[in-house]
């Protein structure tokens, strides 16, 4: 195809591969030829051919199997339903696995999965998910913006989303805004226009639908959403900006001993003060 498909649906359940043209120069430069050759047809029949054998000698009455062993955790969950009937290929009638055309299909659908995840890293949803992750990992903004609940739940308030989400794209548009304020308009002037910030209503809706995690009730100091780790482990994959585990396990290791830390401190506030004039086991030590 010469397009993307019309509906979004039939693109996901395909595995398409980007060409790109080529001009007669790089053509001949390469040997191809402009037109279809004897040898190209005499190659064409020959694979036919084979293919046909493979069926013949592949033909089976039932359906093979498609095990979760055929699943790579490293590409999408469409990715996998859409190739695992062809990594099942690799099996044969007696059981015998081609490991080197298993390794072929596996790193040609890794290296399609690394182009649509670099594609949706220069998003606006990117952009949120690389700033929630940083609430999550960086200790500064984990004490000022992260909130643990008694029973061990994380929410995060949509408005300090929205401020660094709003960082964020203005540290990556600087650049761009350094060329566009040396460029000048037909009068002479030069070009001062910035970015429009991002709003709070549009970062909470990208959190609820592109992200799917859970919004709750909103309260005197704003709207909040719940922390999902596996959520967020995905997400982070899914669109290029997920830490290094290093930093993740630390914060891990930060918020499970920020409860037993707040416990203490409020422990050593309830501690009544000792009256010694009216506490008898000081009063029998004085006598």
């Amino acid at each position: 195809m010469r397009k993307d498909f019309q509906d979004d649906a039939v693109g996901s359940r395909s595995i398409s591969f980007r060409l790109m043209g080529k001009e007669a120069e790089e053509l001949l430069a390469y040997g191809v030829p402009f037109e279809i050759t004897d040898q190209m047809e005499a190659d064409a029949r020959a694979m036919r051919n084979l293919l046909l054998t493979w069926r013949m000698y592949e033909w089976r009455p039932g359906k093979r199997e498609l095990t979760n062993d055929l699943v790579d955790p490293l590409v999408s969950s469409r990715m996998n339903q859409v190739t695992m009937p062809i990594k099942s290929l690799a099996t044969d009638v007696d059981g015998n696995i081609d490991q080197e055309f298993l390794q072929q299909i596996t790193q040609l659908l890794r290296e399609i999965h690394s182009e649509q995840v670099q594609e949706r890293s220069m998003t606006k949803v990117a952009r949120v998910v690389e700033a929630i992750w940083k609430i999550y990992v960086y200790p500064d903004l984990r004490e000022k913006c992260l909130h643990v609940e008694d029973d061990g739940r994380i929410r995060i308030k949509v408005g300090d989303v929205t401020v660094i989400t709003n960082d964020i794209m203005d540290d990556m548009n600087s650049d761009t805004e350094l060329i566009s304020s040396h460029e000048t308009s037909g009068d002479g002037q030069q070009n001062t226009k910035r970015r429009k910030a991002i709003e709070p209503r549009t970062i909470g809706n990208i959190i609820r639908n592109d992200m799917g995690l859970k919004m709750l009730d909103r309260t005197n100091k704003g709207f909040f959403f719940e922390w999902d780790d596996l959520k967020m482990l995905v997400m982070g994959r899914k669109y290029g900006v997920l830490p290094e585990e290093k930093l993740i396990n630390e914060a891990r290791e930060s918020l499970q001993q920020k409860p037993i830390e707040e416990a203490i401190q409020n422990q050593l506030i309830e501690i009544p003060e000792i009256d010694e004039d009216n506490d008898p086991d000081v009063n029998e030590v004085n006598e």
